[in-house]
């Protein structure tokens, strides 16, 4: 079963396709092939070019500093969340 939501919304530029991905469940996140790699039962791998935010609720989240870092770059805009799923901290592209 799987733990995480990806929602997609099309812009009307063209043929790019953005997923707001949010992460609510216990999972680490890592990068594999310029892909982000979200494990938790399954394993699933999302291309960056295609992440338009990633949200994580969870506080068991695991994250590498590779794959924050690449997400920057690529201009994914992540958020951090607390106990009560409020933000609390929002990482944006330099």
């Amino acid at each position: 079963m799987l733990r995480f939501t990806c929602r997609r919304s099309v812009w009307d530029s063209g043929e790019m396709e953005f997923r707001n991905i949010i992460v609510s469940r216990p999972a680490r996140l890592s990068l594999r092939h310029n892909q982000l790699c979200i494990k938790q039962e399954q394993e699933i791998l999302i291309p960056l070019e295609d992440i338009c935010t990633l949200m994580l609720e969870s506080r068991q989240i695991q994250i590498s500093a590779a794959a924050l870092e690449e997400l920057a770059v690529q201009g994914v805009t992540v958020f951090l969340c607390d106990a009560q799923h409020h933000s609390t901290c929002i990482c944006v592209e330099k």
